[in-house]
C-alpha cells in the first residue's frame, strides 16, 4: 500500500465515525514537530498528495483507533521507533534461519531473538526485513 491507498482507508474510517475533516485534524492533534494538520492537509492526505512519515501515520492511527504497526504497514512507512540498526539485526537473523518453514514461525523466532537483544519488539516487524533499499538509504 502507499499514500493514496492509506488515504482511502483514512477517509473510509473518518466517514464511519461521522467525523468532518476538521474533526479528524483536531483528533490527530499536535505533531512531534509542533505543527498540526488542518482540514486542507487532511484532504491532501486522503487524496494521497501529502507525504507520509511515521509520526503522522502514528498520530492518525491513534486518532482512528488503529494499531500503529498495521497503519505503518498500510501507509508504507517504517513504524515509529524502528531504527536502521533494528532492521539490520532482523535481516541478519532472517538470513541465519533458512530452515524456518513459515512466515509465522519466522516472526516468532525474530521476536524472540530481538527481545533478547533490544527489549520488546512486535512480531509484525518481520515484514520489514524485505526493505533493503530503504535500509541502505537510512544507513
Amino acid at each position: 500500500m502507499g499514500a493514496r491507498e492509506f488515504g482511502q482507508e483514512v477517509e473510509e474510517r473518518r466517514l464511519q465515525l461521522g467525523w468532518t475533516r476538521s474533526k479528524l485534524a483536531v483528533a490527530i492533534g499536535i505533531l512531534p514537530d509542533g505543527t498540526a494538520l488542518d482540514a486542507t492537509q487532511v484532504r491532501r492526505l486522503i487524496e494521497g498528495g501529502r507525504r507520509l512519515d511515521s509520526d503522522v501515520v502514528d498520530r492518525i492511527a491513534k486518532a482512528l483507533g488503529w494499531d500503529a504497526l498495521k497503519a505503518a504497514e498500510m501507509a508504507g512507512v517504517w513504524p515509529p521507533g524502528l531504527t536502521a540498526d533494528m532492521l539490520r539485526k532482523l535481516d541478519v537473523f532472517a538470513g541465519q534461519q533458512p530452515a524456518l518453514a513459515s512466515a509465522g514461525a519466522a516472526r516468532i523466532a525474530l521476536k524472540h531473538q530481538l527481545a533478547q537483544s533490544q527489549g520488546h519488539v512486535s512480531p509484525s516487524l518481520a515484514s520489514y526485513t524485505t526493505r533493503r533499499p530503504e535500509l541502505a538509504r537510512a544507513a
